[in-house]
């Protein structure tokens, strides 16, 4: 006969918090999104919300980092057992919010239902603009054997600053040679997993050494904020002269790779500081429901746009970011502490 069941190990708050901050950042980044895309520039405005939209930008790599730490944290799960706990909590609830995208952009832009079409965009990524991010993420699940023989066997110090020169140079050699060879296909590297290998597997090695990772994170913790914001002015201004005067600058990249390590480690700082914000049941319902959110905010977001043009009034740039925020999170988040609310009352 099979195992027992393990209890499942309870959730570590300030891990929780981390999630939530990035889940947080992804609502800033899509909301700020219109604003960057229509909006006139250079203004005051402008220049603020490129700011924090550009800050938020390394939500998708820290949901990678917790990826891989959480994957290597604690007891492992037989790989069966994993794989069907993926495909439940992961793959499951991504088929539905996909095709649900899918059937309302044809309603909505009067297109044409394929099953051939939909099969694709359900492969790549492709319902709604953010769902790459669940392509790229299944790739790493599905590689877990190699993962767990990596923490096993090869030092961080040796894997980690080998990964961190190549994080530098893979997305222009994955562009060149997909441009070279696949120059018929659109460039998907956004939802291929090689994108994001430095921050799962240093991710990897922090769960698989956790307590070390913990107490060398709270030991540091002064040197790791004053690190990031030394580093945030200056991404900042090259990310904004690069954006919006084109100015290329050929460091950018290692400059956006250290940022981001910089940034998921200031946040998991912040986090493990301030743990006790997760006492709330609110905040615990929200962590829970981050995958949800996750999924599901596109959706008013992509109502949001006609449902302020009807507005029989003229509104300024910065109105039209409250609203877009009011409309979006008002039913995201509202109906996920609903739907928490009614899962805990079901099961007491």
């Amino acid at each position: 006969m099979g195992e027992l069941r393990q209890p499942a190990r309870p959730r570590l708050a300030e891990l929780s918090l981390s999630n939530l901050v990035f889940c947080a950042m992804v609502l800033l980044l899509h909301l700020c999104s219109d604003t960057i895309a229509a909006e006139p520039r250079p203004t005051p405005f402008y220049r603020a919300v490129f700011c924090l939209w550009q800050l938020c930008s390394v939500a998708v790599y820290g949901f990678f980092f917790l990826g891989g730490l959480k994957a290597c944290l604690g007891r492992r799960r037989p790989l069966k057992e994993y794989y069907l706990r993926r495909l439940q909590t992961v793959v499951l609830p991504y088929l539905v919010w996909a095709v649900l995208y899918y059937v309302v952009r044809a309603v909505l832009w009067h297109g044409r239902f394929s099953l051939p079409d939909l099969l694709a965009q359900l492969a790549l990524g492709a319902a709604a603009p953010h769902l790459y991010f669940v392509i790229a993420l299944v790739q790493f699940y599905l590689l877990i054997p190699l993962w767990r023989a990596m923490v096993d066997r090869l030092s961080p110090a040796l894997v980690l600053p080998l990964l961190g020169v190549a994080s530098s140079l893979l997305p222009g050699l994955m562009t060149w040679a997909w441009q070279r060879w696949l120059p018929d296909v659109p460039v998907y590297l956004d939802r291929f997993f090689m994108s994001y290998l430095f921050v799962w597997c240093a991710g990897c090695y922090a769960g698989a050494q956790y307590e070390r990772f913990s107490a060398a994170l709270k030991k540091n913790r002064w040197f790791v904020w004053v690190l990031f914001l030394l580093l945030a002015g200056p991404y900042l201004w090259f990310c904004y002269d690069n954006h919006v005067n084109l100015s290329w600058y050929g460091f950018l990249t290692p400059l956006m790779q250290f940022y981001n390590a910089a940034a998921i480690c200031a946040v998991l700082a912040c986090a493990q500081a301030w743990q006790s914000l997760m006492r709330p049941w609110a905040m615990q319902a929200l962590d829970r429901a981050s995958y949800q959110i996750y999924l599901g905010h596109m959706l008013p977001l992509l109502a949001a746009p006609g449902l302020i043009a009807r507005l029989p009034v003229s509104v300024t740039p910065s109105l039209h970011l409250l609203l877009r925020a009011a409309i979006v999170l008002a039913p995201t988040l509202g109906l996920s502490l609903l739907w928490q609310a009614l899962r805990q009352r079901r099961r007491g």
